[in-house]
């Protein structure tokens, strides 16, 4: 771990997936789901699925390929000594509520992304349901948890809430964001993770948007990977029996 927190120490970074001074969710078109596994792996690596929406697919600015925020999280937790075995879906355009240009929401994809072999689940987002009822986003959270727990009843889950572009998210996404909170704190096993609480995306962070002024560039999605590890490395620990 301490390997890891030095690799960290030295990397800089920011992003977000924004709109421009609207306030309002941003449906960002697209008919591709980005699913990949990182082969070859180690035996003992920690078998992680990881759900998002154009923040973890990658866009046409940046986080494509080896810049994805994924597999340089793969790579810092490997250089710490925590090898992993990722299957990432990212379903641009879409949340919990809202269905991207897949077709499906956060919560359609647990089937087919966590299986009774895996071991921690990463669920990222979504500013897309920023126009949604925090009710409404609450609920399928809740659908999607019991929908782990059945496919992977031993698995850990980090939840990652809604990010936004600056410092002023609106009412309605922090409204999200505590629903989410309120839902993720009656299950034991699911820790939450508060990009807005945080500010990943406010005052300097902003200046790695691309040019399309919605997307992370590749040195944004670094820094996606430089505030996640910590979270996996964390939840690799638990599983592992490490203090």
């Amino acid at each position: 771990m301490l390997l890891l927190a030095a690799l960290l120490a030295v990397t800089v970074g920011g992003c977000s997936v924004a709109t421009s001074s609207s306030n309002s969710a941003v449906d960002v078109p697209s008919t591709s789901v980005a699913i990949s596994t990182t082969p070859p792996v180690p035996r003992d690596a920690v078998r992680v699925s990881i759900i998002g929406d154009s923040y973890t697919s990658g866009s046409i600015v940046g986080g494509n390929g080896p810049a994805n925020w994924t597999e340089v999280a793969r790579q810092l937790l490997a250089a710490g000594g925590d090898p992993v075995d990722l299957s990432v879906q990212g379903l641009s355009g879409s949340g919990y509520v809202r269905l991207g240009g897949t077709g499906m929401t956060f919560t359609d994809a647990i089937p087919g992304a966590v299986t009774d072999q895996t071991q921690l689940v990463v669920v990222f987002g979504s500013i897309n349901d920023g126009s949604s009822a925090p009710a409404a986003v609450a609920s399928s959270a809740e659908l999607a948890l019991q929908r782990i727990d059945q496919a992977a009843p031993q698995a850990l889950v980090v939840i990652i809430g809604p990010q936004w572009i600056d410092a002023d998210p609106p009412a309605n996404l922090l409204a999200i964001r505590d629903a989410l909170a309120t839902t993720i704190g009656a299950h034991p096993r699911v820790s939450f993770v508060d990009p807005l609480a945080e500010g990943w995306f406010a005052g300097q962070w902003a200046t790695l948007i691309g040019s399309d002024g919605l997307h992370p560039t590749d040195a944004g999605h670094r820094h996606l990977a430089e505030l996640i590890t910590p979270r996996i490395a964390a939840a690799i620990d638990s599983i592992s029996g490490g203090s």
